[in-house]
Formats: C-alpha cells, structure tokens, sequence
C-alpha cells in the first residue's frame, strides 16, 4: 500500500513538473501569438475592424467646458480689488466625428479630413450653455498686450480706438455658447466701422469665439502613418497640411507635429513612455504623462494626463520660449 501511494506521489510530482515546464514553455508562446495578432489586425486597412472603428468611432466623444465666473468686476477696475471667481461647470457637448477625402499611399500612410461638429448635452451640464457669466474681454486684453512694445503713438492711437478710458470694456458678460462658438464683439464693430471708411470691410469678421468657425468644419489635412509598414508608427501624424511642421512659432521645438491626434495610438505602450498629441486647437503639439492605472467595464486601463508644466510661460519652463511670439521683433532690443 505504502509503495503503491509513494508510485502515486512520484506519478503526480512527474506530471505536475511536465505542466509546470509546458506553462512555462507555452506562456510566452501565447503572448507572442497575440503580439502577432495585434500587429496583424491592427493596421488601417479597408474593411478591417480597426479600420471601420476608427472611421466611425462607437465610444461616445464629449467635450465639456468649466468657465470662471468674476463676481466683482466693479471692484477689480475701480480699487483693484483681488480678483473673486467661482468655477462653473461642466457644459458639456457630444463631439461627432466624420472622416472624408481619404487617400491611401503605398508608402505605408493615409490622408484624410475629418469634420468635428458639437451638440449640446443638456442632461450632462450643469446648467445650459447660454446662461451668462462675467469674463475678460478677449479681444481687448489680446490687444493691449500686442501694443504693450510698440512705439507711443502707435499705443495712443490705439488707445483712442478702444475708448481707453472707458472700464467697463474691460470685462465682458457672455454665454458659453457665445465665447466658444462666435458674438458680435462690439470693439470689433468699432475697428469695422473706422476701416470702411478708407478699406473695403466686406471680408472683415466682426464676430469672435474661440472655436468660431470651427462648428461642422474640417481641421485641416492629415497623413497619418495607417501601421501597415509598421505598427510602432501606427497612428503617428506625418503631415498636417502638407507640412512636416509648423510655421506659427518662433523656434523649431515649438513648431513640431508630434505624435497622434489623441484618438488612436500605437499598441504595447508602457507606463514609462511619454505620448505625444498634435492638436490643431491649440496649434501645437502637447504630451501626457503616465498618471495611475484605472478600470473601465472589468477592463484594466492606463490614465494619462497632460502635466501642468506643458502651459507654464516661458519664464517658467524654458521650453515654451517659441510660443512667446511679440507682435513686432525689434532689431538691436
């Protein structure tokens, strides 16, 4: 019996050693059959999964917007007072998507346009999007600081156009609906009216919004590498409007198209790599950091976020010098 249970004993510790080196074998084997999986089916190829997903995206996109409220503009103009602010927030919009124009190159890349139009999301805001709060007036503030190095008369002369004297310009009360998607800005009227006089004005836009415009329109041409040469590229931006970088800033760190769109990204990313996005908002590119790991629907995920030193001044963080753009370079100052 006792030679019977020590065959057992010595039977099943064979066996568990043969499962032990066969799991050992075969774990990386499985995982670089999936790799391989990965790497076949993720290119953007017509027809494919990834493909139809990224032309029409299934995960619902929202944009929303948190404004600050100024509750004594009054006080700030007249003693200058400390600024009091109170967030408000969110208002949120659903971002639709739609790809057009879309051109495949044997070299392993893509073209295409994409139109971004927002809907409103009442149930998902705080409140509705035309409800008014205080802000700074935009136009008068951007104004100011372009003249802030130009020669005297030119910033009394201007100063005459802005009505200098009058505080109330300072600040202005408007909706979310209307800082984001276009007012009638009544120092732009202004500018309008002194310029027909002398110039044709029928081109020239009295209405202003930080996204005026861009509601049912198109961001430019992109090319994209599709991860049909490669998958570690896949997703990368090569061209935005047929141009390898940009031309708005003043050096070539500044100027450079880095990255995805945000949307897509290369698979098998770690949590040491930083990701780089180009976003045509902002006119520059931006990166995120690995910030914690997080779950979604049984799905473990990694958060990344943009770290607050990506929009400190220059003063601050060296690397935005190009972004620091005077309207007018002097030479010899």
């Amino acid at each position: 019996m006792v030679q019977r249970m020590t065959k057992c004993v010595i039977c099943l510790g064979v066996f568990g050693f043969i499962f032990l080196i066969t799991g050992c074998v075969l774990i990386p084997v499985l995982n670089n059959y999936i790799d391989s999986q990965i790497k076949e089916t993720i290119p953007l190829k017509e027809g494919s999964d990834t493909y139809n997903t990224w032309l029409n995206p299934p995960v619902p996109i929202y944009f929303q917007i948190y404004v600050l409220d100024l509750q004594n503009p009054i006080e700030v103009v007249k003693h200058g007072a400390k600024p009091a602010f109170t967030e408000k927030g969110p208002y949120t919009y659903r971002e639709h998507r739609q790809k057009w124009q879309i051109s495949h190159f044997e070299n392993g890349t893509l073209s295409y346009r994409e139109n971004r139009s927002f809907v409103f999301e009442r149930e998902k805001s705080s409140g509705s999007h035309e409800e008014k709060f205080t802000t700074v007036n935009l136009i008068m503030v951007t104004i100011a600081e372009i003249i802030r190095r130009e020669y005297s008369w030119i910033q009394e002369l201007v100063e005459l156009v802005l009505d200098w004297g009058d505080d109330s310009n300072l600040f202005m009360k408007l909706s979310v609906k209307e800082i984001m998607w276009g007012y009638e800005d009544p120092l732009l009227k202004k500018v309008k009216a002194i310029l027909q006089k002398y110039v044709n004005t029928t081109t020239f836009d009295d209405k202003f919004g930080l996204f005026y415009n861009q509601n049912g329109s198109d961001d430019g041409l992109y090319t994209i590498y599709s991860g049909i040469k490669s998958w570690e590229n896949f997703g990368m931006i090569q061209l935005w409007n047929k141009e390898s970088s940009l031309k708005f800033w003043t050096t070539r760190q500044c100027n450079m198209i880095n990255g995805s769109d945000g949307t897509i990204f290369p698979p098998f990313e770690d949590k040491g790599r930083t990701l780089y996005i180009f976003s045509s908002d902002i006119c520059r590119s931006i990166y995120t950091v690995y910030q914690k790991p997080v779950t979604l629907k049984g799905i473990d995920l990694m958060r990344y976020a943009v770290p607050p030193k990506v929009f400190l001044n220059h003063t601050l963080n060296p690397d935005n010098q190009g972004f620091y753009t005077p309207f007018l370079i002097r030479t010899g100052n």
